[in-house]
């Protein structure tokens, strides 16, 4: 099998491509970026100088007939469970979470990813925060109405305000230095990604931001997760009480 090296030299750049000569399938690709000097504020480092796309870590392969993106079949360690007690607003604000903490260690740990990670790193946290505003205001809306009703929208501002309004009409305090705290934290993230698609999109960037620390951003999304997982495990309690008042009423005086 003879070989054929393919290069792309760009201003910033050098793509290359080897392809076996006989078949032209492409045997193994990549790029590389030119070292860019003193980018931020970092006096003493220098931006790495080689961006490694995980993808040109793996033998490269071609769809096929018959590939199919989800089964239900395998080897136990390889399926992930889609139970239905999951599938709730919590459930979800949970695998959010979760795998946004995941990918900022990644991030952290694999320093020549971190700049790829940071966009889903972002929209995690974001969607999380809107997930579990929801599952409150759910929580909430079943302690004081019996149903089940929430904001159809995006905007965790509007959300924001929805559960304090919800959350003080029980008789808690909204007040506090952390809930204040959080109001400035809501209030950042929503000027920065208003309706969720700031960092899903290319052209949904309207932002004054050009770096983030991993570390402060992972740090503060721990502190306002503390505090939204409390106020979560305290109303998913007191929605537990309601239901069996409810029940109780139902058993007792329902002809």
């Amino acid at each position: 099998m003879g070989k054929a090296l393919a290069l792309d030299f760009g201003t910033n750049s050098i793509g290359w491509v080897t392809s076996d000569t006989q078949t032209s399938n492409l045997i193994k690709c990549g790029v590389r970026i030119y070292p860019t000097q003193n980018i931020g504020n970092t006096s003493t480092k220098q931006r790495r100088n080689t961006l490694h796309m995980k993808i040109f870590e793996e033998e490269i392969r071609y769809p096929e007939k018959g590939d199919k993106f989800f089964i239900e079949s395998g080897d136990e360690d390889d399926i992930a469970w889609l139970h239905q007690v999951f599938q709730n607003f919590g459930g979800y604000a949970d695998s959010y979470q979760a795998s946004a903490l995941s990918l900022i260690d990644t991030a952290l740990e694999e320093q020549e990813f971190k700049d790829l990670h940071v966009y889903p790193i972002i929209f995690l946290i974001r969607h999380y925060l809107e997930l579990r505003l929801k599952e409150l205001i759910i929580g909430l809306s079943y302690c004081k109405s019996q149903n089940r009703h929430f904001p159809k929208t995006h905007d965790i501002q509007h959300l924001w305000s929805k559960f304090k309004q919800s959350y003080s009409e029980i008789g808690e305090n909204t007040n506090d230095k952390r809930f204040k705290s959080v109001d400035k934290l809501i209030k950042e993230m929503s000027k920065v990604d208003p309706n969720s698609m700031t960092f899903r999109y290319p052209d949904g960037s309207d932002h004054k931001y050009n770096h983030i620390n991993l570390n402060n951003l992972k740090e503060t999304f721990i502190k306002v997760s503390f505090l939204f997982d409390g106020v979560a495990i305290q109303i998913a309690h007191y929605v537990d009480i309601t239901a069996d008042l409810v029940q109780s009423v139902y058993e007792n005086f329902h002809p």
